[in-house]
């Protein structure tokens, strides 16, 4: 049964495990620094593939304290199986209630299965043909270039001879030819939204191109990064959770790698040293480590 997550400002996430009909649990988040006037909280679903975030709800026009950090409290309850309903409480009393999804129901996925069945079994069938034709044309063609480079019966004893010397000297070059070297895919790079550890869109069609060019037994590093605001601590864990939830993407595209590096820098191997271009510092670096 999937888990829920929760964090503040890119922190440690606390885990809630809770069943359907339990009573309502209370959980209470500070922030970072005591003089912040706004606070983002994360909400993220555990399960075997790893973490993914979910939804991330700003705070806004908090009353700075310069003694100590503002506190929130959350009341969760779940609903069911994939439904959990969130109450904030800011100082003040002032409330949000947010309804959150986890997962998904077994009647939801029937219908999608049962049309990825059939296309499937198309394709299958279509392949199957395809593959069929192509055997029988290639048999022909091969019965028939042999046939052409056989010397013919009136063929006279120098044509003979010529076209017995051409055969040998194809069959030579052809186990004399060395095998094709594979290489590695090229490191990849995709990129984040701000205070964000949730994969794009097109980041995740990178992945499932990189995911498919993988070799067996290849060793995938991944490497977070982010922008250089927050606090450090805030900075290693949002980098973490990056690296997390593309190792956790990988790892459902291709299960058979369960050893992967996932490691998060923080801000200190920027991309550039540039204000303006801080979007390229906010990603996550997957490369293929040399075996030899």
């Amino acid at each position: 049964m999937n888990s829920l997550g929760i964090a503040i400002d890119g922190g440690r996430y606390v885990r809630i495990d809770s069943k359907v009909g339990d009573f309502s649990r209370q959980v209470r988040l500070r922030t970072v620094e005591a003089s912040q006037t706004s606070a983002v909280i994360q909400f993220c679903r555990f399960n075997r593939s790893g973490i993914r975030i979910i939804k991330e709800h700003r705070i806004e026009n908090l009353k700075p304290n310069l003694e100590e950090p503002t506190e929130f409290r959350l009341n969760l309850e779940r609903r069911s199986f994939a439904v959990w309903e969130v109450q904030i409480v800011s100082p003040g009393d002032q409330s949000d209630t947010l309804v959150l999804r986890t997962g998904v129901g077994i009647w939801p996925l029937l219908i999608p299965a049962l049309l990825v069945l059939g296309l499937l079994l198309w394709f299958l069938s279509s392949t199957w043909d395809s593959v069929s034709g192509m055997t029988e044309t290639v048999t022909s063609s091969s019965d028939q270039l042999e046939v052409d480079s056989m010397p013919k019966d009136n063929a006279s004893p120098g044509e003979r001879e010529t076209a017995i010397s051409k055969n040998n000297d194809d069959s030579e070059s052809s186990e004399g030819t060395e095998p094709l070297q594979l290489s590695l895919p090229k490191p990849l790079t995709v990129y984040f939204q701000p205070d964000s550890a949730e994969l794009s869109g097109n980041a995740r069609s990178e992945l499932q191109v990189f995911a498919m060019d993988l070799l067996p037994g290849s060793q995938i590093v991944i490497e977070g990064h982010v922008a250089p605001f927050g606090s450090e601590g805030g900075r290693k864990a949002l980098s973490k959770m990056r690296a997390d939830a593309v190792a956790a993407y990988i790892l459902s595209l291709r299960p058979e790698f369960t050893e992967l590096e996932s490691r998060g820098y923080g801000a200190d191997r920027p991309a550039t040293r540039n204000p303006d271009r801080q979007d390229l510092n906010r990603r996550v670096v997957v490369s293929i480590k040399d075996s030899e």
